[in-house]
């Protein structure tokens, strides 16, 4: 459902918990991919092993970071891989009894801290750890990182080594990770996933977007307004998400105006209450369609000053 983003305050920081959770394994796949009128073929090949019935279904290089997907390996004899129903049932991978293995495949891709700290989730929150960490990992791709626990910090992002940053995203049984490097004026990123469609549920533009913007929907070619309210919501949050650690307080959905253009790069406007956005010294946003999974694919950057 719509709801204003949590993005800290003053003195006790609002949860940043996202819409993640789900699975991972992969089998050779190919995904296409729709920014603006270009369309692209990924062929992915992944080295994760077939025991741990996930697939790598997505990886590529976004304006703002390397961008790694992961999902639930579907049978041949399953339904459509994304039938929009948020309410289906998660398999559990990942279990106290299946880590008794040794060699059982999680204790390759996970720390021993993120396995420890992931067992003693809810049940209903383990799914998306285990999925957010492992397209991270494998986002991040560098043996020095393989000793550093990725956790959360106290308003609920993925911690990484000094001078990385990274964004997590979830919707049904898929995933995604931004992870980038650059220099110092880099303050975020942000990535989200979210459906084209809602399949039985309200229209959400009233709740997340402005009238301006509610006025200005039906310009994309291709992308019908109902498409767009999602896609402008989705672009919401991953601004926002890449803006948090430079506002650290609460920014409410109609707090910024998105415009998303043909070409997939997206502009934001920023109309906090605060003033907080002086903070913001630049800052981009990107939007991409993925044609074979009925998702729209966002991601942010943010830079501060350099003082």
């Amino acid at each position: 459902e719509a709801r204003a983003l949590a993005v800290g305050s003053s003195a006790r920081c609002l949860s940043y918990h996202h819409h993640l959770g789900s699975l991972f394994r992969h089998r050779p796949t190919t995904t296409f991919l729709r920014a603006g009128f270009s369309h692209h073929q990924q062929k992915i090949e992944s080295s994760l092993p077939q025991s741990s019935g996930l697939e790598q279904w997505l990886d590529i290089e976004l304006p703002e970071g390397r961008c790694v997907g992961v999902g639930l390996l579907l049978g041949d004899d399953d339904d459509d891989a994304n039938n929009n129903t948020e309410d289906d049932p998660k398999e559990i991978i990942i279990s106290a009894e299946s880590l008794s293995d040794p060699t059982n495949w999680a204790h390759e891709y996970y720390h021993p801290d993120e396995l420890a700290y992931g067992m003693k989730l809810p049940s209903a929150r383990q799914e998306s750890f285990w999925l957010g960490r492992l397209s991270m990992r494998l986002a991040l791709d560098d043996a020095s990182c393989k000793d550093h626990p990725i956790l959360k910090d106290t308003h609920g992002r993925p911690q990484l080594p000094s001078g990385t940053f990274g964004s997590i995203s979830h919707k049904g049984t898929y995933g995604v990770a931004l992870v980038s490097r650059d220099d110092e004026t880099l303050a975020g990123v942000g990535v989200d996933l979210e459906y084209t469609f809602r399949k039985g549920k309200k229209n959400i533009g009233k709740k997340v977007l402005t009238d301006d913007e509610m006025m200005d929907l039906g310009k994309l070619p291709g992308i019908s307004a109902e498409e767009e309210v999602l896609l402008r919501f989705s672009l919401k949050e991953a601004i926002y998400k890449a803006a948090h650690p430079l506002l650290c307080q609460y920014v409410g959905f109609k707090e910024a105006e998105i415009t998303p253009h043909p070409d997939g790069s997206a502009s934001c406007k920023w109309m906090l209450e605060s003033g907080l956005q002086t903070r913001i010294a630049g800052q981009s946003a990107h939007w991409r369609k993925l044609e074979d999974r009925d998702f729209f694919l966002t991601s942010a950057s943010v830079r501060g000053g350099t003082s």
